[in-house]
């Protein structure tokens, strides 16, 4: 690969960003063409990266539920640990 940063190097979030600027970039070009079917591709491309931010979106808030809920759960834990068994380093 020639570019200085890997795709195993690339981040989720560098992704999102990139095609963040990509759809951003297709919406200013769709007005200034006059070949229908490319505007048609564009549009389904537009509605594509769409559809990919709302559910990577979706996955990232229930992720953050999931880390949350294992948080309070392992605080809850070492607690009882503490209280409950006596349990100390």
């Amino acid at each position: 690969m020639n570019s200085s940063l890997s795709l195993s190097r690339v981040s989720e979030q560098q992704l999102y960003s990139v095609c963040k600027s990509m759809q951003t970039r297709v919406v200013e070009l769709i007005p200034q063409l006059l070949d229908e079917g490319f505007i048609e591709e564009l549009l389904v491309v537009n509605d594509d990266l769409n559809n990919i931010f709302i559910r990577y979106e979706r996955c990232a808030a229930a992720l953050l539920c999931v880390w949350d809920y294992v948080y309070i759960w392992l605080i809850s834990y070492l607690l009882y640990c503490y209280c409950v068994l006596g349990l100390t380093d």
